[in-house]
């Protein structure tokens, strides 16, 4: 883990604090071109629109794929923010994206600004994924045990 400087309790906000992040994490690595996968620890689930907004304006393009989970703070002194990266140092492997963003039956579209899978040489990333048909993006209800 590197430590980047940050000090939680100077945001007020989970959209704040990861802008705070991504902009010190690229001091360090290019993110816009090596980031494969980010898995995001944030502290409310109901601030995943903010969230996605701030993503949204840092990865415009290509997207790296994303899982998203709330996980409350121990105490008001922890992060509401963490976040962690895999990158990819220029090797010289091509990477496959798949970013889908419309309605297809065999895919569901994405509810958020990231991709759905990054492969590199013969490992695929894949993003978190909830429940909906991909035809119609509704959650399934009737699951039979």
């Amino acid at each position: 883990m590197i430590d980047f400087g940050a000090n939680p309790s100077s945001f007020d906000s989970d959209d704040l604090e990861l802008k705070e992040l991504l902009e010190l994490i690229s001091k360090k690595v290019d993110l816009k071109k090596s980031a494969l996968s980010i898995t995001l620890l944030i502290s409310d689930m109901s601030k995943f629109q903010d969230i996605n907004k701030v993503y949204k304006e840092y990865f415009a393009i290509r997207p790296p794929v994303r899982v998203c989970v709330a996980c409350p703070r121990p105490s008001l002194e922890s992060p509401r923010v963490l976040m962690g990266v895999t990158s990819l140092s220029s090797i010289g492997y091509p990477v496959k994206n798949l970013h889908v963003q419309s309605v297809s039956e065999w895919a569901p579209s994405n509810i958020g600004p990231y991709s759905q899978s990054n492969t590199i040489n013969s490992h695929i990333l894949l993003a978190g994924q909830i429940g909906l048909n991909p035809g119609h993006m509704k959650l399934k209800t009737n699951f039979k045990a």
